[in-house]
C-alpha cells in the first residue's frame, strides 16, 4: 500500500486492518499473525470499515481482553454520549454478549504533518479510553 515515506502502511484486504509505522520486523509479525488469523496489536491503526471512535473502542477492548482473533468481535451499535465521548457496543462471538467501550477524543495542542505533501500542520487526535 506504500504509506509516508518514513512510515511505511500495510493494508490487510478484505478485512480492511490498517497497520502503520511498519518496518522489516513488525512486518513479519504482522504477517504471523495475519496467518493464524489475528490483529497484530502493536503496529494497529484501527479496521477501515469502523468510523474512528469505534477504531479505538475495538483498539482498547482487544488490548485489555487479550483476544486478537479477527473475528471475535463485530462492531454492533456507536452512541454518542456527550461532546467528544462515545460508548461502542460489539459481540463477542466467543462469550454471546455485547462489550461496551467508552472512548473520548483529545485533540492535543501538538501539530503534525499528515502527509509528506501537505504544506500544513493539523492538530493531532488522541482517543482515551474511559473507565
Amino acid at each position: 500500500m506504500g504509506g509516508h515515506r518514513f512510515a511505511a502502511n500495510l493494508l490487510w484486504l478484505p478485512h480492511g486492518v490498517l497497520y502503520g509505522r511498519v518496518d522489516a520486523l513488525s512486518a513479519a509479525e504482522i504477517l504471523a499473525a495475519q496467518r493464524r488469523g489475528q490483529i497484530y496489536l502493536p503496529n494497529l491503526r484501527g479496521q477501515a470499515v469502523y468510523p474512528e471512535p469505534a477504531q479505538a473502542a475495538d483498539f482498547y477492548l482487544r488490548k485489555n481482553s487479550g483476544e486478537n482473533a479477527l473475528d471475535a468481535f463485530q462492531l454492533r451499535e456507536i452512541e454518542e454520549m456527550g461532546e467528544n465521548h462515545w460508548q461502542v457496543g460489539f459481540f463477542d462471538t466467543r462469550s454471546k454478549t455485547i462489550q461496551r467501550v467508552d472512548v473520548s477524543l483529545e485533540i492535543r495542542d501538538e501539530e503534525v504533518y499528515e502527509s509528506c505533501t501537505l504544506d500544513k500542520a493539523t492538530r493531532i487526535k488522541d482517543y482515551r479510553l474511559i473507565d
